[in-house]
């Protein structure tokens, strides 16, 4: 709602900067907490999208996982954590995406204890089959090539990066809408 409420300016004045807050239980699971993680994930999506619409009108979104001291986490941490995991510990990274010279956009930035780090997606180089040996059977036998990143990797910034991996080349049919063309987003 207040990405929503704030789009129009920002295209308005041609520039701006918004932060998402999401969480590492959204990027690496949390027990317990599969509702809150599924949230937590969406607000990645929604992340992506937003600087990929914004990216041409400089409205650059990112967001940030914080690592901090809670009412939720107070009861997990250790005191020895506690004193290193003050929310005071994030505001810096986070007022630096914020900052009009900033020109990081579409990342997702894990923070807590003074330390941040850019997340990543990676993928295995895989397994392609040809139509013949698509079986269960198959996909099964070959497992391994699927989930082994020693055979080299890819970092996907975009579904086109996936379509490509999929099918070997890009298709011609899609039509990749770039930021220029885009409506100008939420």
């Amino acid at each position: 709602a207040c990405a929503k409420a704030v789009w129009p300016h920002m295209l308005a004045q041609g520039a701006g900067r918004i932060v998402l807050t999401t969480s590492g239980a959204g990027a690496h699971g949390n027990f317990g907490q599969a509702n809150y993680a599924a949230a937590k994930g969406a607000i990645v999506g929604f992340a992506l999208t937003l600087a990929l619409e914004g990216a041409a009108k400089n409205i650059h979104v990112n967001a940030v996982a914080p690592m901090a001291l809670t009412d939720m986490t107070r009861g997990i941490f250790n005191e020895r954590q506690k004193a290193s995991l003050a929310a005071s510990f994030v505001s810096p990274f986070v007022l630096a995406l914020l900052h009009g010279d900033c020109r990081e956009n579409g990342a997702i930035i894990e923070a807590g204890g003074g330390w941040a780090a850019k997340r990543r997606w990676q993928c295995a180089q895989g397994l392609r089959l040809r139509p013949e040996e698509l079986t269960p059977e198959t996909v099964l036998s070959r497992w391994d090539e699927v989930v082994d990143f020693g055979g080299g990797v890819t970092y996907p910034s975009t579904t086109t990066d996936c379509l490509v991996a999929a099918v070997g080349d890009a298709i011609p049919a899609l039509k990749v809408i770039k930021a220029d063309e885009a409506s100008g987003g939420i």
